[in-house]
Order: structure tokens, then C-alpha cells, then sequence
């Protein structure tokens, strides 16, 4: 493979090209040669079982991902819906500027979703998170703390046995 294509870089880079074949033929006759090639590797593949096993199990647990991620993400829906309400509440009444920590993280239904994800990812620290809901309420502390748990021990734990 790596001869023909060294050899097609020469040819293209000497005076004349391509055209020293006169016909293109040749060219085309090493082109097919490759393919064949290929499609041999591809037949090769076919005889690895382990590997063909591999890709139809993951092939198999699609849909059961799908409604996985679709019940992690109604979860967070329902949690980033609670603590982004409390979080602009809190700001309309406190007055506080845009560039609130709290805002950072729970600003809107989007970013709240995203900050959980991260939290429950290990994208984000979860202390950090849990600092500017602490001054709204105790309330959200531990409704946030339950969200760690339930989503890392019970979603989690049944998603792994189901895979």
C-alpha cells in the first residue's frame, strides 16, 4: 500500500505525470489491486469471532442505552427545574448581580442540567456546587445531596446491571 502510493506521488511529481503510461490503465489495474486488498482484510475480519461477538452486543444494548440516558436525563429535568427556579428566585428577591455563582451554575433550566451532569460526571467539584445553594436554603443542600445519591448508588448501579 504504501509503495503504490509513494509511486503515485513520484510519477505525479515528475515532468510528464501521469502521462508517461499513455494510458491510465495501469493506474487503474493497481487501483483494483488495492481494493481487492482491502477486501480480503474484510474477509479476514469476518473470521474473528470474539470481535464480531463484541460488536453485537454492543449493537444489542443500543436501545437499552437510549432508554437509559432518557430516564438519567428526566431525572435531571426534574432536579435542574427545582434548583434553577429556586436559584433566579432567590436572585430576584436578593438582587444580586448576574455574575452570581449561583447563577453560574443554576442561571437557567440548560445550565442547571449541565452543572448536574457535571456534578454526577465528575466534572465538577461538588462542593462547589452546593456552596451557593447553601445560602438559599438548607432545603436545596440536601435535595441536592439526595440527587448525588440516588443518581451514583440506585441509576447508576442499575444501569451498569442492566448492561
Amino acid at each position: 500500500e504504501m509503495s503504490f502510493d509513494a509511486l503515485v506521488a513520484i510519477l505525479a511529481g515528475t515532468s510528464g505525470g501521469m502521462e508517461q503510461f499513455g494510458n491510465l490503465r495501469v493506474v487503474r489495474l493497481l487501483r483494483m489491486t488495492r481494493l481487492a486488498r482491502a477486501i480480503r482484510i474484510t474477509r479476514v475480519m469476518k473470521m474473528m469471532r470474539a470481535l464480531r461477538t463484541l460488536v453485537n452486543s454492543i449493537a444489542g444494548t443500543l436501545k437499552s442505552l437510549m432508554w437509559s440516558f432518557v430516564l438519567l436525563f428526566a431525572i435531571m429535568y426534574i432536579f435542574a427545574l427545582i434548583f434553577t427556579q429556586a436559584a433566579v428566585e432567590f436572585q430576584e428577591i436578593e438582587r444580586e448581580p448576574l455574575d452570581a455563582p449561583r447563577l453560574k451554575f443554576f442561571g437557567s433550566v440548560g445550565v442547571s442540567i449541565f452543572t448536574l451532569w457535571c456534578s454526577m460526571s465528575g466534572g465538577i467539584s461538588w462542593y462547589e456546587v452546593v456552596i451557593p445553594l447553601q445560602e438559599i436554603s438548607v432545603l436545596y443542600t440536601v435535595l441536592y445531596c439526595f440527587y448525588i445519591f440516588f443518581v451514583m448508588v440506585a441509576v447508576t448501579n442499575s444501569i451498569t446491571g442492566v448492561f
